[in-house]
């Protein structure tokens, strides 16, 4: 019975000092994808805080509607950027048309293989998540209105499962953070 009784306080010794191994594990990832930086966009008034340490910034591109932020594989896994709403006509399009576009795979049919799996449409923005291509997407669009035009910003985090641990810690932060900041 005595044996028994060690057998068992052994077993559970083993399991605490593994929970704790696995916490300081957890704690320590956290506290080196904290460290927060802002990007602010000029041309179209966006703001979005990404984890510097988890994600490098690549060069606007040239005509300064945006950038892409790269893992420290050199993977693009955070772009966004700015755009006019509208068609190639010119004209207008609700947010609402807009949202209903991109579940049917995108204004232009830029993504077909998309597996939706949450959307979501508010006043002035609209979320879509699931997977495209064996990676994991989320995107979060927003309705800038400026003056007398009306513009949309575009967030879109890419990754792989076996990123997810990772990326679904720090996707709150990133998209909370994402909005129209000019006045």
């Amino acid at each position: 019975m005595v044996l028994y009784l060690i057998e068992i306080m052994r077993v559970i010794f083993l399991f605490i000092l593994i929970s704790l191994s696995l916490a300081v594990i957890v704690f320590s990832q956290e506290k080196t994808i904290t460290a927060y930086k802002n990007y602010f966009n000029f041309r179209y008034g966006y703001c979005i805080r990404y984890p510097n340490k988890l994600l490098t910034p690549q060069r606007e591109a040239q005509n300064g509607d945006g950038r892409i932020f790269t893992d420290k594989k050199g993977k693009e896994v955070l772009r966004v950027y700015g755009a006019q709403n509208d068609d190639e006509s010119g004209t207008f399009i609700p947010l609402k048309k807009l949202y209903n576009l991109e579940l049917k795979g995108g204004q232009y049919n830029e993504h077909p293989n998309r597996v939706i799996t949450y959307s979501k449409l508010g006043y002035k923005f609209y979320v879509i998540s699931g997977t495209e291509n064996g990676k994991i997407f989320y995107q979060k669009t927003l309705q800038i209105l400026r003056d007398e035009d009306t513009v949309i910003a575009v967030a879109m985090l890419n990754y792989s499962d076996a990123d997810k641990n990772i990326y679904d810690q720090v996707s709150k932060k990133i998209f909370s953070s994402f909005k129209y900041c000019s006045d």
